[in-house]
């Protein structure tokens, strides 16, 4: 077993003995020393015997010419060439070479450009193919972006020189407006100093701001847009800065002074009709075919009760929608409602449209005006969350109080006390107050033939007062018990014509019914809506059997005639 380290006694001391691994390294640092030693004794020993001549070079460098790219078409500079072709290369027209300058503010207000010098350690790559020596290169004069000025290098001159053509005139007068998009860097000084406004011009801006629209216009950011308004001797006459979708800041001089307001933004609304077919699924083809996410939810929201889109909804299906795209500074910024809608599902169709009734009710029907949640329009059947039926409606109930056989027309809803009572449908309040046996009683009238009542209430709904109109599922009242009642619990009655109904069974009315006048007008108001789904609808088909690309705004429809 070799172990690493030995150790032998000499007298009273001890060493240790390198092992074989440490003999190697001392050899090989030996080595290495060794080397380096030698190489610097072969530089010192050839360094004597230096070529006289070259010594002479390296003091008087000689100088030769560098030859042009052969791209630019020009004869190679020799230090023997011929004097014949020196006069002819000196007779040679000069090459010229134009550099324009551009910048994304072409055409806007002059933008200054101080004068400059190319750096030869930056432009060597340049420079070094034409041979031009970038440290002779003149001052350039001014130039303006708004007018790019052409360049033309001279070759053929004993200095190369870059020599300026003389640019057009630039613009002198006003009014005009500039759109700066600001990039990374950029601040409201450097912007007004960029377009040749004075440099103290953003100190009278920020003057006149409140603190937080100063705030807001010293922290613009990358990719926002700064439209700066210049009048007819070419000073900043307002500047607006967009803060969100719907309002913009508007910096403004007025006599001689800067005021700033935060104004709305115009917004239209503009109609689009697209239509798509489905493949596989209903939402990939919704959009595939640009139709927002919102507007098919919406769609789809408005036929779950008559398709079932999960399990229902197979390849060839169609969907088509009408609906409204906000529009602000020609920019889209939300969708708006769905105003018309047609699926067909198999050999079904399914049509929906967008209808503000004359009184206000905004809602969808079909095409023949009846709506498509008719539930919304129906009397409720029980007008509060209630624990059980104590009392059903009755022609001879023996009355738990008075200990009399008498009719019992309503349905008591036993409930604790407190629960919240609701409209049953729309109407008005016709009485509120006590009356007799009924306790608390609420009683509201829909239209001239129907009638709910509400009794033995706790209290009443605040605001509800008598003449005041209510909408269904609005609050009435609360459960109580008073009047002739032995618990708290709600008694409920529908009577049409004055006459009593059972509330559970009786064949319940639907109560936004047309009339003749309402349905005339729902005719007249949505047939445009509908004509117009339906011809973007035949048109997307025709395109899209044809297999273009794109509709044409003059395809035939299918009844011969234009479509425009």
């Amino acid at each position: 077993m070799m172990r690493d380290y030995k150790f032998c006694m000499r007298g009273s001391s001890s060493r240790r003995a390198p092992n074989r691994r440490s003999r190697r390294s001392l050899r090989l640092g030996f080595l290495a020393v060794a080397a380096g030693i030698s190489y610097a004794l072969i530089q010192v020993v050839t360094s004597g015997f230096q070529d006289p001549t070259a010594a002479s070079q390296a003091k008087n460098p000689k100088i030769i010419e560098r030859p042009l790219s052969p791209n630019l078409n020009q004869e190679t500079r020799t230090p023997d060439a011929s004097p014949s072709r020196q006069a002819e290369r000196q007779g040679s027209q000069a090459l010229a070479i134009p550099l324009n300058i551009s910048h994304p503010l072409q055409g806007a207000h002059p933008q200054r450009l101080s004068q400059f010098k190319q750096r030869p350690s930056t432009t060597n790559a340049l420079y070094d193919p034409l041979g031009i020596d970038p440290l002779r290169l003149p001052d350039l004069p001014e130039l303006s972006t708004a007018n790019p000025a052409s360049f033309v290098l001279q070759l053929n001159a004993p200095t190369t020189t870059l020599a300026a053509i003389k640019p057009p005139p630039t613009l002198s007068r006003g009014p005009f407006r500039l759109d700066y998009q600001v990039q990374a860097g950029d601040t409201l000084g450097t912007i007004l100093q960029s377009q040749g406004l004075p440099s103290d011009m953003v100190y009278q801006i920020l003057g006149g701001l409140s603190d937080q629209q100063r705030q807001r216009l010293t922290r613009i950011r990358p990719g926002e847009t700064i439209q700066l308004n210049l009048d007819e001797t070419l000073q900043l006459s307002s500047l607006k800065l967009k803060l969100n979708a719907t309002k913009r800041l508007l910096v403004y001089r007025a006599n001689d002074h800067i005021s700033a307001k935060v104004e709305a933004v115009a917004t239209e609304p503009r109609r689009q009709c697209l239509t798509a077919v489905v493949k596989n699924s209903l939402y990939n083809a919704a959009k595939n075919a640009g139709i927002p996410d919102q507007v098919t939810q919406g769609a789809i929201n408005l036929f779950r009760h008559q398709i079932n889109f999960a399990r229902q909804t197979r390849k060839g299906d169609q969907i088509s929608v009408l609906f409204e795209q906000i529009y602000a500074d020609d920019q889209p910024i939300k969708t708006g409602p769905v105003l018309a809608v047609e699926i067909t599902n198999g050999n079904k169709q399914y049509a929906a449209v967008r209808y503000t009734t004359s009184k206000g009710i905004t809602d969808y029907y079909s095409t023949d005006g009846q709506p498509l949640n008719k539930s919304k329009y129906s009397f409720l059947r029980r007008p509060l969350k209630y624990t059980r039926i104590s009392s059903r409606f009755s022609n001879s109930r023996r009355h738990p109080i008075l200990g009399r056989v008498r009719p019992h027309t309503g349905v008591d809803f036993a409930a604790p006390s407190g629960r919240r009572v609701v409209a049953a449908a729309d109407g008005r309040v016709h009485f509120r107050g006590l009356k007799s046996g009924y306790g608390n009683l609420v009683i509201l009238r829909h239209g001239s033939r129907y009638e709910t009542r509400y009794a033995h209430l706790m209290r009443f709904a605040t605001g509800l007062s008598q003449g005041s109109q209510v909408k269904r599922g609005q609050t009435v009242g609360y459960v109580g018990q008073t009047g002739l009642a032995t618990g708290p619990h709600l008694h409920y009655e529908i009577r049409i014509n004055g006459t009593p109904v059972n509330p559970l069974t009786a064949k319940l009315p639907f109560l936004n019914e047309f009339d003749d006048s309402e349905k005339a007008r729902f005719r007249r108001e949505t047939k445009p809506l509908l004509v117009e789904l339906q011809r973007n609808k035949n048109q997307s088909l025709l395109v899209d059997a044809r297999g273009f690309d794109q509709t044409d705004d003059r395809l035939p429809a299918p009844n011969g005639e234009t479509l425009q």
